[in-house]
């Protein structure tokens, strides 16, 4: 040790006593600051050191110390325990969302944390309580609108059935070799490439979608979007633009189209009639496409992607390698589901770019050649995620638990399609005898129809 700064440190320590009365300088504040801390509980901040000279006086001391009440200290504390956690959670939804975030952003991802509902521990059985008939050839898409239910065939059709009565109420398309109204044959003839006569795997439908209010959109291998006003049945419009097969179509909740094509990219287009823009990242056909509060997508790229819109970016997932994508689902806006011809169901997170949870083989199969998975789907803003395959059989997973499975059952054929209601009480499917794609599956016993399935749970209140 320097002997000349060891000198300097005892000089400095002998004038700190000096001035604190021979105590050390920490030693003097942590004194003053008890001191004070006892005289403010006794009240009025008076001496410690004051005399008590009587009873009364005492009695006078006892009352001010009675005088905290110590519930109103333990509320304090939950007040400040309350605040504390909540400033916590606030930090962290902010360390989750990137940088470039704004203030609607966060609140959007706080608002996830607080009404995301719990339904996959609570699901019990499924049963069927509906079958729609009416496509002749296989059933490829589905979705639903209000309480009826709208699907495309390889026949070249678009029906709508009531979900009730399992009976169909409208026709959109007509079935092979019927003629489509003249608006859609002139549409079609105006393509480039379009062969004349036309034949019907020239017009299979792959993809249909509805809005809230009066729009229903069917696009399919003549490369265009027809767009139809539902309260006539009649086209309102037919949308050219992609060069190859339209394979996946979705309305956003401010009532934009999203459409997705084999020839790898994506297209917007404003309150579903005219075109906004492209959206390109994709190397290969995009498979499938979901729209939650972000759209996300999966291509034969072997990558699922979600999209931010108005920033005009996306995240990459490098979800199934060397595998297509077939089935994508947005659960929230941070998290979504993917699944392939691997076999496996993959959860992922906006903050992360591996998969937070894997389930492979999800519905079994040899490793080498596992059970192709063709269609995903589950309630929004909850745990509960149904998929389907090949195989002829839905299972439904627990996210909040590594997927887990929670409930198996069959149904029919290949499944190509699955929605959920929003109340999570009614499953619809749409299955056939072979995959909307292509001939690489066949189930020749299964019909081509939609089955509606009814859900229960231990809860009363959710069945």
């Amino acid at each position: 040790v320097n002997p000349h700064w060891a000198m300097r440190r005892s000089k400095r320590g002998a004038k700190a006593r000096q001035r604190n009365g021979g105590l050390g300088k920490r030693k003097s504040r942590r004194l003053e600051e008890e001191e004070e801390a006892r005289a403010t509980f006794l009240g009025r901040g008076e001496a410690l050191d004051e005399e008590i000279s009587s009873e009364e006086d005492e009695e006078d001391a006892q009352e001010k110390f009675e005088a905290v009440d110590p519930q109103e200290e333990a509320v304090e504390s939950i007040e400040a325990t309350r605040l504390r956690l909540a400033r916590q959670l606030v930090a962290e939804t902010r360390a989750r969302v990137d940088d470039s975030s704004d203030e609607e952003e966060v609140a959007e991802a706080l608002g996830e944390e607080t009404r995301r509902r719990s339904l996959a521990g609570a699901a019990r059985s499924a049963s069927v309580v509906g079958s729609m008939k009416g496509h002749r050839g296989p059933v490829t898409c589905a979705c639903l609108r209000g309480t009826s239910a709208v699907s495309g065939s390889k026949d070249n059709s678009v029906l709508e059935f009531d979900l009730e009565s399992g009976k169909r109420t409208r026709t959109y398309l007509e079935r092979w070799p019927a003629r489509a109204s003249e608006a859609v044959e002139a549409a079609r003839g105006s393509v480039e490439g379009a062969l004349a006569p036309r034949q019907s795997h020239e017009a299979e439908v792959l993809a249909v979608a509805a809005n809230a209010e009066h729009l229903v959109a069917a696009g399919g291998r003549d490369k265009l979007i027809h767009v139809f006003d539902s309260r006539s049945s009649q086209p309102a419009r037919s949308l050219r633009g992609h060069g190859q097969a339209v394979t996946a179509l979705q309305f956003t909740e401010d009532g934009d189209l999203l459409s997705a094509s084999e020839d790898g990219s994506v297209k917007v287009w404003r309150d579903g009639l005219v075109y906004s823009e492209t959206l390109f990242g994709h190397s290969k056909a995009v498979r499938s496409l979901d729209c939650g509060r972000r759209p996300v997508t999966g291509g034969a790229d072997a990558t699922l992607r979600a999209w931010k819109l108005h920033d005009e970016t996306h995240l990459v997932y490098r979800a199934h390698p060397g595998t297509s994508v077939d089935a994508c689902f947005a659960l929230s806006s941070d998290s979504h589901v993917s699944a392939g011809d691997d076999g496996c169901v993959s959860l992922w997170s906006a903050q992360r770019k591996k998969p937070v949870a894997i389930r492979r083989a999800a519905h079994g199969g040899p490793p080498a050649s596992p059970t192709w998975l063709t269609a995903l789907s589950g309630v929004r803003d909850s745990d509960l995620v149904a998929s389907g395959a090949s195989d002829g059989r839905l299972r439904l997973y627990d996210a909040s638990d590594d997927l887990r499975p929670v409930l198996d059952f069959p149904c029919a054929g290949v499944i190509n399609a699955i929605h959920a209601t929003p109340d999570a009480r009614h499953l619809l499917v749409a299955a056939s005898h072979e995959h909307k794609f292509g001939r690489w599956i066949r189930r020749a016993p299964a019909p081509n129809a939609l089955l509606l399935f009814r859900l229960t749970f231990d809860d009363p209140a959710l069945s």
